[in-house]
């Protein structure tokens, strides 16, 4: 018997509960995870306001990464009772305990700790994702990240960086800006006093950025193709441009989508120029699904590394987990916000 935060009513004043749920049987591949930690993502604001298409009928738990113990493997399992792991979940990932796949776990690191592995997958795989798989960044590029003190942001900077690109950061705040640099930004703009486009024409002298991640979209998605070189890429992974004032509503949803640039096939060929658009819980179900956990793998051991440090911008109880998505929708965090579940 474990205990779920079940969502029961989504809106502007949204509804969870405490629950105690039944478990379940383990089949012979499975695990039951003793949930010590759960992210808290960007797309569950928006599930809870009731904006997500994907989520799953009320009354549903959100949630799709969890840290913790094995609390009991089946018969099958390569794992035993006491392993560290961390995982991706199709929802669910706010509760107590939960059984999962062994196909899903990874090892957790002696050196790395479980609200540091729990930081990890959604804000690793979805920056991989971008910059590795669909960008194809290359030594000497020029990448620009939005919200670069952000879990996302904060990570794709240090991905580049490995990858020896050169980074720029937006932030909206003198908070974030100093966040951005620590996190090895090589430039960082504040979007609240400097038009970015011309500071990246500026800084790169007059070349532009070889590929953009975008969380933000609306008219943002405009300005970012004034920065693009020939070939230059954006992904677009978030629609941020729909909060306001930590809400979000289908209006804002509609008015960032007429903000937005139209793409056609001819307009990307007369500007030599991409755009891709980014779902990470897409690949659940897919032939590209085992992409997911080969990212995650690769993200925990550069943690485990050093080569990549999250930064944990905030700690809330499971039951507090409202507080950790009005605060998440405000736009004013930095780096990844968890749930302590036990």
């Amino acid at each position: 018997m474990g205990k779920s935060l079940v969502l029961h009513k989504t809106g502007r004043k949204p509804l969870f509960r405490l629950e105690e749920k039944e478990t379940g049987k383990l089949k012979s591949e499975d695990l039951l995870i003793e949930v010590y930690a759960a992210g808290v993502n960007f797309a569950d604001v928006l599930m809870a306001q009731g904006l997500y298409p994907d989520a799953p009928a009320l009354p549903s738990v959100p949630g799709y990464e969890i840290a913790g113990f094995v609390k009991e493997a089946g018969k099958g399992s390569r794992f035993k009772k006491g392993d560290r792991v961390v995982a991706l979940t199709y929802f669910g990932g706010y509760t107590d305990e939960i059984i999962i796949d062994e196909e899903q776990a990874i090892p957790v690191p002696k050196n790395l700790s479980l609200e540091e592995a729990v930081s990890i997958p959604v804000n690793y795989i979805t920056a991989a994702i971008a910059l590795i798989d669909m960008c194809r960044v290359r030594e000497g590029d020029w990448v620009l990240v939005h919200g670069g003190a952000g879990g996302v942001g904060r990570l794709a900077l240090q991905i580049a960086k490995t990858r020896g690109a050169k980074t720029i950061a937006t932030v909206g705040s003198a908070v974030k800006f100093k966040t951005a640099k620590e996190a090895g930004a090589d430039y960082v703009v504040n979007y609240r006093e400097k038009d970015f486009r011309s500071e990246v024409q500026k800084i790169t002298g007059g070349r532009g950025a070889d590929c953009i991640l975008d969380p933000i979209g609306g008219r943002n998605l405009i300005r970012d193709f004034g920065c693009l070189v020939p070939s230059g890429r954006v992904v677009l992974f978030g629609l941020a441009d729909i909060m306001k004032e930590g809400k979000a509503s289908r209006i804002g949803g509609l008015t960032a989508f007429v903000k937005s640039l139209r793409f056609s096939p001819m307009l990307l060929m007369n500007r030599n120029n991409g755009v891709f658009g980014l779902n990470v819980i897409k690949y659940f179900g897919t032939s590209a699904e085992e992409r997911l956990r080969e990212h995650l793998r690769e993200g925990i051991a550069l943690a485990a590394k050093k080569k990549i440090i999250p930064l944990i911008g905030g700690t809330y109880k499971l039951e507090d987990a409202q507080c950790a998505l009005n605060e998440l929708a405000s736009r004013k965090t930095v780096g990844k916000l968890i749930l302590k579940c036990r």
